[in-house]
């Protein structure tokens, strides 16, 4: 009776620090969280104050820049891109703003896209991943969109996978192979935003895979633009 008295009091004490541990661990997650909000805030509002402090003349190369007709289509990259859109994606044509988005995305350019759902965003960096050398990372915080776009590009034969909480060992070792295997197929990495802030594991070959081969980060923010 003593000895089962014992267990059950420890069994206890081992239920409640398993509570205080995922406390603790949700703690952790949303300071972090808070953390990198603060430091983009701050960070934008450095770049604000000297923009206004130093006011600099636009270089020459950002002028030529501003100048390209990123419509065009001669480019090139531009055969690959029709050749892409009409045999690999089955499109007829593209829709507003998406050829701009992917020449721009081609010539190395920065690029910030803002479309509602459903306006074809996903296109904009797909399309470039199958064209370009190395792996395009996508950065999303919805695994559900992550699982549909796999869904299809797996139908479109485009070799494509994810990284989150949902996977196995077995998957993330798979896949972080494939990463800095340079024979490896893989086009698209779709991965969570905590995936890249608490996994150095992950950090690591992603730098492994920069050095290896060109790779073309791009961030997916798929929201509802009437919420923003």
């Amino acid at each position: 009776f003593f000895v089962l008295s014992l267990v059950m009091e420890l069994s206890r004490e081992l239920d409640e620090i398993d509570q205080e541990l995922k406390q603790i661990e949700t703690q952790i997650e949303t300071l972090l969280e808070r953390q990198q909000f603060l430091q983009s805030q701050k960070e934008l509002i450095q770049s604000q104050i000297c923009s206004q402090l130093v006011p600099r003349e636009p270089s020459c190369s950002q002028k030529k820049e501003n100048n390209i007709e990123w419509s065009a289509k001669n480019f090139s990259w531009s055969e690959n891109v029709e050749a892409a859109r009409k045999n690999t994606f089955k499109i007829k044509s593209f829709r507003p703003l998406q050829l701009e988005c992917i020449n721009a995305t081609m010539s190395g350019s920065d690029c910030i896209l803002i479309m509602p759902t459903g306006g074809g965003k996903s296109l904009c960096f797909q399309l470039p991943a199958v064209i370009s050398k190395g792996i395009t990372l996508v950065v999303s915080p919805l695994i559900s969109l992550m699982e549909d776009q796999l869904m299809a590009l797996k139908e479109l034969k485009i070799d494509s996978t994810f990284l989150n909480s949902t996977c196995s060992k077995e998957e993330v070792n798979a896949v972080q192979h494939a990463m800095v295997d340079k024979k490896s197929g893989l086009k698209l990495l779709y991965v969570t935003p905590e995936k890249i802030a608490k996994s150095k594991r992950f950090m690591a070959k992603l730098e492994k895979t920069y050095e290896g081969a060109q790779i073309h980060i791009s961030k997916l923010m798929n929201c509802n633009v009437n919420k923003v």
